[in-house]
């Protein structure tokens, strides 16, 4: 498999960062080595995280580090896992919490899967306290990097907030198809720090990669046929429902 432009020029961007970028003790409130890799769907992000992360195997500063690959969906966590494969590493999933709180509390150079809904503590689940709901510290390592498809769905809520505290000095690369940039949902380059690479729409049309989506506005006449005749009935049908 070839690595498309838009792939090669985030994984590069990306190995650059997390070379140079500040640690979150060397910033004193964040850490500065992630981002946001907005490239439009269908563009290959899979492929882009095994690309990183064989990258990354190579590199003599970054060889150590725990990758850990966050999803929302089951299926998507599936079709992941198995394109990781491709990194010709060990892939461990954890299907429960209490296997998830293992692997992530284990030290050292791994790849690693988990839904994000998997960080939350089940025993906590009656209480409305989000802080015991939480799992607590799990590695407080800084080589660790969490990988984020989905960037823009449930990596606004408290979920996240679990995540990074079991992760507290991890860096945090999120890949997304559509970016939250307006409304009253946190921003996305709010929680992961600025863009690492754009490859959007008009990008991929542009390559002939994806197909031009066309609206076209219609509106059509019509009239109901004995329309009081209809409205009777219907008040009969349903004169017991609000």
């Amino acid at each position: 498999v070839v690595a498309r432009y838009q792939q090669y020029r985030a994984v590069h961007r990306a190995l650059d960062r997390l070379t140079t970028g500040a640690t979150r003790a060397q910033d004193g409130e964040s850490d500065r080595r992630g981002g946001i890799v907005w490239h439009t769907q269908g563009s290959g992000k899979s492929l882009t995280m095994v690309f990183l992360v064989r990258a990354m195997r190579s590199h003599p500063d970054l060889v150590r580090f725990k990758v850990v690959v966050i999803t929302d969906r089951t299926d998507l966590q599936d079709q992941l896992s198995k394109t990781a494969a491709l990194t010709g590493e060990t892939v461990q999933t954890a299907k429960k919490v209490k296997e998830l709180k293992a692997l992530l509390s284990t030290p050292g150079k791994a790849l690693l899967f988990a839904m994000i809904q998997k960080y939350r503590n089940p025993q906590a689940r009656r209480t409305d306290n989000e802080e015991m709901k939480s799992l607590g510290e799990l590695d407080t390592s800084e080589d660790i990097v969490v990988l984020v498809d989905g960037a823009h769905r449930s990596q606004g809520s408290a979920l996240h907030a679990h995540l990074y505290k079991a992760l507290p000095n991890c860096v945090r690369i999120g890949f997304t198809g559509t970016p939250i940039i307006m409304g009253n949902r946190k921003y996305t380059s709010v929680i992961f720090g600025d863009y690492l690479d754009r490859y959007r729409i008009r990008e991929s049309e542009a390559d002939g990669a994806t197909l031009p989506i066309l609206y076209e506005g219609r509106t059509t006449k019509v009239a109901v046929r004995d329309a009081a005749d209809m409205d009777e009935l219907f008040e009969d049908m349903f004169a017991e429902h609000t």
